[in-house]
């Protein structure tokens, strides 16, 4: 991605970054909503799972958007409460597409200094 952003239109690799990864999150949803609780018992799978409870695809958006390590629990917490998947993923995608079209500029601007 980094590397990328000298080559190629910023923004279309964000868009196509986003898309990738926004797509490939669903596992972690299917996992959730096929019942699975692999993760139920953790601080992590309670605290995502509270989020997505009260504020929903918002909370979706704002947890893709942040470098999340473990944003595949928050997909096992919105299959697992049978979140809508088209709002899960719009709301995955989205969040996904803004971080990395940002990565990719600051990478560009970045690379200035290289």
């Amino acid at each position: 991605m980094i590397a990328l952003a000298r080559s190629l239109n910023p923004v279309l690799l964000g868009i196509a970054a986003g898309f990738g990864s926004g797509l490939g999150e669903l596992s972690g949803y299917m996992l959730g909503y096929a019942g699975h609780d692999a993760v139920a018992k953790s601080k992590v799978f309670y605290s995502h799972s509270k989020q997505v409870e009260k504020y929903g695809a918002p909370a979706i958006f704002v947890l893709a958007f942040l470098p999340n390590p473990v944003f595949d629990v928050a997909g096992i917490a919105a299959g697992a409460m049978k979140m809508q998947w088209w709002k899960f993923l719009i709301a995955t995608i989205a969040g996904k597409v803004l971080r990395f079209i940002l990565l990719a500029y600051l990478s560009l601007w970045a690379s200035g200094w290289l």
